[in-house]
């Protein structure tokens, strides 16, 4: 029965998690080429905007569920590295599951995408979620 709320209460995260595992493992032979978006390769920022919005989801429903407790940072940064080990298992098994190959730079943007998406949750937290 806890195991069952504890998946209501992440369901938005869940529904994140399984969106990005299908996007990086799907075959995708048309993406030979990269695109371009204001001099940034396509596949960097959707990395990025992945794990943004995966970290971010996860710290949101997290606050949302304990809106009491002070968000401990050294609790926090676990939940990060645990998000930035799933990008780097992604980028090792991406050979492996499909015809993609392993790229560091896709690898450090959902470094960078993580930690954001943590960094935006406390800044709206700090400034939008104490009226609600």
């Amino acid at each position: 029965m806890q195991f069952l709320k504890s998946i209501n209460r992440y369901k938005f995260t869940i529904i994140c998690f399984i969106a990005i595992n299908y996007l990086c493992f799907m075959n995708a032979p048309e993406i030979s080429s990269p695109r371009y978006i204001l001099s940034i390769r396509f596949d960097l920022f959707a990395h990025f905007s992945m794990f943004f919005g995966l970290s971010f989801l996860f710290f949101f429903e997290k606050y949302r569920k304990n809106k009491d407790k002070i968000l401990k940072s050294s609790e926090n940064h676990k939940y990060i590295l645990l998000i930035v080990l799933f990008g780097f298992f992604i980028e090792l098994f991406q050979p492996i599951l499909s015809n993609r190959s392993r790229e560091l730079y896709d690898f450090l943007a959902d470094v960078i995408g993580s930690y954001t998406g943590y960094s935006g949750f406390l800044l709206l937290r700090k400034f939008f979620f104490t009226y609600f």
